[in-house]
């Protein structure tokens, strides 16, 4: 009977790691589509979706984008999806009458700079390592599922970019995305023809 109980837990184990390989492994699947991308319009189309949660919990969200910013060459599509991840991540994270900033600005001549800081309940410290790690969640309860951050973690990555976190308990979060102003195209074809 024993032995049958294992044979099922490790059944549950292995179909939980093909369904997180597929969920996290969709952001390699899908081509990279290089355009020309305005930060500020990004963004604003982004907070289309969170004006209506916005305005009834009175949360104030300030955007700062420099208006001589020059554009850069990205995929628009995956940088929507990890603005939008991280917003429902902030709001998520915030009582009524919070605030979150959303601010982007030049990083050298080659690099933009995207931070989103709220100052919602914040993190302990000892779970900033793990907080990009699939399943891990601060979310009470059957909240969250652990795979947002994740997976936008792998889609900041496609982009050739980097993310980070920092957060201090019952004061808030901020995470800063640094994305290359251009991506370049022959790391791209590299990553497609491994595998094949």
């Amino acid at each position: 009977e024993v032995r049958g109980y294992i044979a099922d837990i490790l059944e549950a184990v292995e179909r939980s790691g093909t369904i997180t390989r597929q969920l996290l492994g969709f952001a390699r699947k899908f081509e990279v589509k290089i355009q020309e991308v305005k930060l500020n319009e990004v963004i604003s189309d982004v907070l289309v979706f969170h004006k209506k949660e916005a305005g009834y919990r009175n949360i104030k969200v300030y955007v700062d984008v420099p208006e001589d910013m020059p554009p850069i060459e990205t995929d628009r599509g995956k940088l929507q999806q990890i603005l939008v991840n991280l917003v429902n991540n902030a709001f998520q994270a915030v009582d009524n009458g919070c605030i979150l900033d959303i601010k982007a600005s030049p990083v050298e001549a080659d690099k933009v700079r995207i931070c989103i800081s709220d100052n919602g309940c914040g993190m302990p410290e000892d779970n900033l390592p793990k907080i990009f790690e699939p399943f891990f969640t601060t979310k009470e309860g059957n909240k969250g599922t652990g795979l947002g951050l994740a997976i936008t973690y792998g889609l900041v990555k496609k982009l050739q970019g980097d993310i980070s976190v920092k957060s201090k308990l019952d004061e808030g979060t901020t995470f800063t995305i640094t994305l290359p102003a251009r991506i370049r195209e022959e790391i791209i074809e590299n990553e497609g023809s491994i595998g094949r």
